[in-house]
């Protein structure tokens, strides 16, 4: 597996090389990279022998799709695996931490119920079974209902959250025997030398198509929030990326191609209500045009490029 620490580079002049002459084939090379890396990461839990896995990951770092996939392949392996979002244990409005504008702040973890989340763990770690909340995101507020979750020798429970390595969540039971995954996207693109693509504005492209086609959500909006998202990062997740015993790069190299296609139809749905002082989507056009298009047709079933794509 890759030095997924190291930020790589690729230039996206090979990239359009690659998809000029066989870009089934490429695509399912950059598909296999990171798929190796989930079956690499499988056999490092495994051998660690811990039964309890805290993923944490930046927004639109494909934290839910590679905690589901990691629990198939534990699945395969004749290990029972169950993933929880720490999402469920949002505080709902009017409970949460305000910004200076006094809008709610959802980024910050204290918007979660800490002291919730390690009773739920101290439960699970004593008795081996525990209810977990479950958060209602149409009204804004924890559910009557609840989840319950058990854990034996033979199984694995995969929590994954923004705020999964904060300290705050390993004051449980549980401790230091939790194992601890960071998964973000670690892979820049440069042309002629020069950087087009940072990691930070592929999350930033993933979070405004997935936004747009899964929750009905205006460019406009997802751009306005973006700037919280990435203060709410250096804050509470970014200081405690180092603490992970495993790291996961979730960047496809293929996919600055698919969303060639993706965002620039969407840019141009709404180029008449984009005015230019949202000088972050007006600049989209200039990245985008470095990349060769591939149809969507060549994403298979079951990439991660599905967790952002319709």
């Amino acid at each position: 597996m890759r030095d997924t620490k190291m930020i790589r580079t690729v230039p996206v002049e090979e990239i359009n090389e690659r998809v000029y002459l066989d870009p089934r084939d490429f695509v399912y090379e950059c598909e296999k990279e990171y798929s190796d890396q989930l079956e690499q990461t499988v056999t490092d839990i495994l051998e660690s022998g811990k039964r309890v896995v805290f993923l944490a990951g930046p927004s639109a770092s494909g934290k839910t799709t590679t905690a589901n996939f990691l629990a198939n392949r534990l699945e395969r392996r004749g290990i029972h695996a169950t993933v929880v979002s720490m999402d469920n244990f949002y505080l709902g409005r009017g409970n949460v931490p305000l910004l200076e504008d006094g809008t709610e702040d959802y980024e910050s973890v204290y918007a979660l119920d800490v002291g919730r989340i390690n009773a739920c763990m101290d439960q699970l770690y004593e008795y081996g079974c525990t209810n977990f909340p479950i958060f209602d995101f149409a009204i804004d507020s924890p559910s009557d209902e609840t989840q319950t979750i058990r854990i034996g020798a033979e199984s694995i429970l995969i929590v994954e959250g923004i705020h999964a390595l904060n300290p705050l969540f390993s004051q449980n039971q549980f401790g230091q025997s939790m194992a601890k995954l960071y998964v973000s996207v670690n892979t820049q693109f440069t042309y002629r030398d020069r950087i087009v693509y940072s990691p930070r504005t592929i999350r930033y492209v993933r979070r405004l198509v997935r936004d747009y086609h899964f929750r009905g959500q205006p460019l406009e909006r997802t751009t306005e929030m973006w700037g919280n998202v990435c203060k709410g990062e250096e804050l509470y997740i970014r200081p405690f990326k180092d603490q992970a015993d495993w790291w996961i790069d979730s960047t496809l190299n293929y996919e600055g191609c698919v969303f060639h296609h993706f965002l620039y139809t969407i840019l141009n749905e709404n180029k008449y209500r984009i005015g230019p002082e949202l000088r972050e989507l007006n600049e989209l056009y200039e990245i985008f045009d470095y990349f060769d298009d591939i149809d969507k047709e060549e994403i298979p079933a079951e990439s991660l490029l599905h967790e952002f794509i319709k």
